[in-house]
């Protein structure tokens, strides 16, 4: 029996491909919730870089009213993540 461990919005973005109405293979898949989790499937196949797709860390350009906010990423600050995430909210 095999075993193999993925981040949880891949597996369900694997799910979701496998099992759609039409048979598209190609998605990206997102969850908003303490992050911001992206996974991509092309050709029926979960896309992993070093890990997985950070979409979640996508930098955004800031509206001027909104820059006393810096985000609440320890790493990017207003990345995607910082600015959108239950946490910033």
């Amino acid at each position: 029996m095999k075993i193999a461990f993925d981040t949880d919005v891949n597996i369900v973005a694997l799910f979701e491909s496998l099992n759609r109405v039409g048979g598209e293979k190609n998605m990206a898949y997102i969850t908003v919730g303490t992050g911001i989790g992206v996974g991509v499937v092309i050709n029926g196949f979960m896309v992993h870089g070093l890990i997985h797709p950070e979409g979640g860390h996508i930098k955004v350009p800031i509206l001027p009213e909104d820059k006393d906010f810096p985000g609440v990423c320890q790493f990017h600050g207003n990345c995607v993540e910082g600015l959108c995430t239950n946490v910033s909210i």
